[in-house]
Formats: C-alpha cells, sequence, structure tokens
C-alpha cells in the first residue's frame, strides 16, 4: 500500500513537466534577403533628389526568428529603427529609451488567421488591442517533381504564380507545422524553409524543437478588438511621444 502511495505520489510530482513536454513547440530561424531599389530607398527617406544617391539597389541581411507552439506561431514585429532604438542601453544594460508599445503578431495558423497585437505602455496602466485578419493564400500553386532535404528534411519544391512575381518554394510536411515566411504564399499543409523571388528570399538556418526564451504566448486575443487602420493610429500616436524633440 506505502508504495502505491509513494508511486502516485512521484507521478503527481512529475505530471507538470510530462503535459509541458507534450506541447508541440519549436523555433525557427531564416535568414532573410532583401533587394531595395534606389526609388523605394528615396521613399522611405521622403525625398528623391539627394545629391551624390547612386540610385542603385541596396541588399539588406536580416535573421528572422518564428516561434511555434501548438497551432500558433508568431515572431517579434521589430523594424529596423525601432530595432536602433532598443539596442541602446546605459552602463548598467538598462535601455536609454523605454518604449511607449509593445506589438506582436501571431498567425493561428488552425483557423487561417493573423492576429496583430499592441499593448500601450502607461504609467496609469497597460491598454491592449489586437486585429483579426483572415489569412489568404495568393498566387497559382504549382506542384514540381522534385525534392531535396534541408535541415535534415525532405522538402518538396513549388511555384508560385502571383501578379507582381514568380516564387520558388521548398517546403516539408514533416516538421508538424503549418507556415510561409510570407504568410500568404503558403502551402496547403507544410512549412516553407525555402522561399525566392525576384527582390527577396528566406533560407531557414536552424529549426530546433524547443522555444527560445524570448517566445511569449500570452493569450493573443486580450484587450479589445478594433480595425486595422484603428490599430495604426494608435500606433501612430504611441511612436510619436519618443520621437527626437517631442
Amino acid at each position: 500500500m506505502n508504495n502505491i502511495v509513494k508511486i502516485i505520489g512521484i507521478i503527481y510530482i512529475f505530471s507538470p513537466s510530462i503535459y509541458a513536454q507534450n506541447e508541440k513547440v519549436a523555433t525557427l530561424k531564416y535568414e532573410m534577403i532583401r533587394q531595395i531599389s534606389g526609388d523605394q530607398q528615396r521613399g522611405f527617406r521622403g525625398n528623391s533628389d539627394n545629391e551624390g544617391d547612386s540610385g542603385g539597389p541596396t541588399t539588406i541581411t536580416d535573421d528572422r526568428i518564428i516561434y511555434f507552439k501548438d497551432t500558433l506561431a508568431t515572431y517579434d514585429k521589430m523594424g529596423s529603427r525601432m530595432r536602433m532604438f532598443r539596442q541602446r542601453s546605459n552602463n548598467d544594460g538598462s535601455p536609454q529609451i523605454k518604449m511607449p508599445f509593445e506589438e506582436k503578431t501571431f498567425y493561428d495558423m488552425k483557423n487561417k488567421r493573423e492576429i496583430n497585437y499592441i499593448t500601450l505602455i502607461k504609467d496609469g496602466g497597460n491598454e491592449y488591442f489586437h486585429t483579426i485578419e483572415p489569412i489568404e493564400l495568393k498566387g497559382e500553386w504549382k506542384e514540381l517533381d522534385k525534392t531535396k532535404k534541408i535541415l535534415g528534411f525532405n522538402c518538396k519544391k513549388a511555384i508560385i504564380k502571383t501578379p507582381k512575381d514568380t516564387y520558388t518554394i521548398w517546403y516539408t510536411t514533416e516538421s508538424g507545422f503549418n507556415f510561409s515566411p510570407m504568410i500568404n504564399l503558403a502551402p496547403p499543409v507544410g512549412l516553407v524553409l525555402k522561399l525566392e523571388g525576384t527582390d527577396i528570399s528566406y533560407d531557414a538556418k536552424s529549426f530546433e524543437s524547443k522555444l527560445d526564451a524570448n517566445a511569449d504566448f500570452k493569450k493573443p486575443t486580450e484587450g479589445n478588438v478594433v480595425t486595422k487602420e484603428e490599430l495604426m493610429q494608435k500606433r501612430r500616436a504611441a511612436f510619436e511621444k519618443f520621437r527626437p524633440g517631442k
């Protein structure tokens, strides 16, 4: 009898870790390479007649880290300008500039929807808003009779033609996840590990069945639902608060 009690106690103590191991999680790292034309660069800067501007394309290389948990995928939605502000720190390692908002994008692959989530950080209490948009697959999908291995996964090759470009895609159905770094260019089932277009490419560099410490899967539908336009207005208003001179 005592032995039975001991066994039940051991199961009770370790059951949380057992259930945690049953969660389907992963961290995927892409290398993104993008070509930006001279016209696009001038448009980003807000002027088009800078002296000494060669007008040639610029190559941007960056990492995209995607976190998966069951049927959700997410990544830090942080542009280069915001990354620059976040990287500035004091001698003790604390950030020089406290961001007035945080934002995340969640992809609900089961229900084919994109959830954009923003937290407005305020002294009197944070505010939470999110949008829910359907994910609509675009382009003409064509399977090719070619396969190869990427990161240990057997991958199939496909072509997607859209009005703007033609993309070559390598994807696997062995990972247990459904995702594409360009969310509208995804297979019906499978994980895209390589995507190539005229001006942009994504190349998977690592895939691990664990979550990085930065992964955050708090309830993505917390707070009020707003339209996409309303969310952008709230974001712009918050961003104005830490612009230089404001």
